[in-house]
């Protein structure tokens, strides 16, 4: 059985803060099916993440950012 759409909107349902953008018209190549759809999307994702200052030499996890701008630490 194949990774579909209705594994990925149960992944976001279960994962706390997630969100699924589904490329219209979107195959295996989805950044060149619809490049801004894609690029608007991954500048959405990037702007929730908290990757702490340039210079941490922590690695763990980034921190979900929270829609007030804090983070869920």
């Amino acid at each position: 059985m194949g990774f579909s759409r209705r594994h990925c909107e149960k992944l976001a349902r279960e994962i706390p803060g997630a969100s699924l953008r589904v490329v219209p018209g979107g195959g295996h190549a989805s950044n060149l099916d619809d490049p801004e759809f894609y690029s608007d999307a991954i500048t959405e994702l990037l702007q929730r993440v908290d990757f702490g200052p340039a210079d941490a030499t922590d690695s763990s996890t980034p921190k979900q950012a929270t829609a007030d701008g804090g983070d869920e630490s």
